[in-house]
């Protein structure tokens, strides 16, 4: 359960850990909005009920789960083509 905060959520995410967030300000409602489209086991809130904490307990990783994890973790580690492509035009 966080507040999500982006490296609390990628760090969960990397290990493959299911997660409730409650965002506390505007920029963690832009990151839960953005990561739940993008990051399978990851749900948000704004009251934590008792169903969101049986959910993380009974969440089961599938198969569809680590496709879109190993989808998403290609794009956490792709490299910095913006840098890259600022560099060459210097």
């Amino acid at each position: 359960i966080s507040s999500c905060g982006v490296e609390t959520i990628y760090e969960n995410f990397q290990l493959g850990l299911p997660m409730v967030c409650i965002p506390s300000n505007p920029e963690q409602i832009f990151n839960a909005y953005d990561h739940s489209r993008k990051i399978p086991g990851f749900i948000w809130t704004h009251d934590l009920k008792e169903k969101h904490i049986d959910w993380i307990i009974n969440y089961k990783c599938n198969k569809e789960y680590w496709k879109k994890h190993k989808k998403f973790k290609v794009f956490l580690n792709k490299q910095n083509k913006l840098g890259d492509f600022i560099k060459s035009k210097l």
